[in-house]
C-alpha cells in the first residue's frame, strides 16, 4: 500500500527537516510514501478541497501566519472527517484545541524522531485497519428487503432491473425485489464494476459474455438493452471484458 503524507510549515526550513525525518522512518520501515509540502493553510486547503490529492496523514504546523494551524485543522475536518492530523509545534498551549479537533497526535518541536516514528506507524496502524473496513463494506450491497437488513455479495449481482416503483436484483437463481431506486442502488455500487447502460437497468460488466444490436448478452442467459447515449460507454466496458 502506497501513502500520502502532506506537511504543512511556514517555515520552508522546519519543511525539510520534518520531510527527511519521515522519509527515513517509512523506508526503515519498508513503507512506500509521496510526502508533500505547503508553506500555508490555505494552500493545502485548497488542494483537499478540489481533490487535488488523496492524503492519509497530514503533518500541521500550529503557529502559521494567515491561516494557524488549528482554524486549518478545523476546514479540514470539515472537508475530510476520516483524514489523520497530526499537529507540530512548539508550544503546549494549543494541545487542547487541538485534540478537540480529533488531532491523532499532538508532537513538541524540536521534533523526537522516536516520538514521530510512534505517532506515524500508530497512524499506519488505524489507516489499514480503516482500509480493510472499507473494503468489505464495499464487497457487499446492503438494502432492506421484506423488513430484514440484505447483504448481497457484488460478484453475485449480474444485473438490476427498474420496474414501476421496484428494483429487482438478479444474481443468477436468485432474484430479490426492493423498493428502492435505481439511482439510489447506484449510489452503493462500485462504478469500477457496475455500469447503466439504459436508465432502466444496471449490469455488472463482469458478468458480459457478448455485445449486438445495442443488446448485451450477460451470463450467456440474460438480455438487457442499450440506450443510444450509451453505446460507446458500453463498447468501452465490453472490450475491457475481453481482456
Amino acid at each position: 500500500m502506497k501513502f500520502y503524507f502532506a506537511l504543512c510549515d511556514d517555515e520552508k526550513e522546519h519543511l525539510l527537516i520534518l520531510h527527511e525525518k519521515i522519509a527515513n522512518i517509512m523506508e526503515e520501515n519498508d513503507y512506500e510514501v509521496i510526502v508533500n509540502g505547503y508553506e500555508s493553510g490555505q494552500e493545502l486547503i485548497n488542494c483537499i478541497k478540489n481533490r487535488i490529492n488523496k492524503y492519509h496523514i497530514i503533518f500541521l504546523d500550529i503557529q502559521m501566519t494567515e491561516t494557524n494551524g488549528i482554524e486549518t485543522g478545523k476546514r479540514i475536518r470539515e472537508l475530510n472527517k476520516n483524514i489523520i492530523i497530526i499537529y507540530i509545534t512548539g508550544f503546549m498551549d494549543y494541545s487542547i484545541n487541538a485534540f478537540e479537533i480529533r488531532a491523532f497526535d499532538y508532537i513538541l518541536k524540536p521534533i523526537n524522531t522516536n516520538k514521530l516514528k510512534k505517532a506515524i506507524l500508530d497512524a499506519i496502524v488505524r489507516i489499514e485497519l480503516f482500509e480493510n473496513q472499507q473494503r468489505n463494506i464495499e464487497q457487499f450491497l446492503t438494502l432492506s428487503y421484506n423488513k430484514e437488513i440484505l447483504n448481497i455479495r457484488l460478484e453475485d449481482i449480474i444485473y438490476i432491473e427498474k420496474i414501476k416503483n421496484k428494483s429487482i436484483i438478479i444474481c443468477g437463481e436468485e432474484k430479490y425485489e426492493v423498493y428502492d431506486s435505481l439511482c439510489n442502488i447506484k449510489k452503493k455500487l462500485n462504478e469500477n464494476i457496475f455500469i447503466q447502460p439504459h436508465q432502466g437497468y444496471i449490469i455488472n460488466k463482469n458478468k458480459i459474455n457478448h455485445y449486438k444490436n445495442q443488446q448485451l448478452t450477460l451470463t450467456s442467459k440474460y438480455i438487457v438493452p442499450v440506450s443510444k447515449n450509451n453505446i460507446n460507454t458500453i463498447r468501452k466496458a465490453f472490450f475491457e471484458s475481453l481482456r
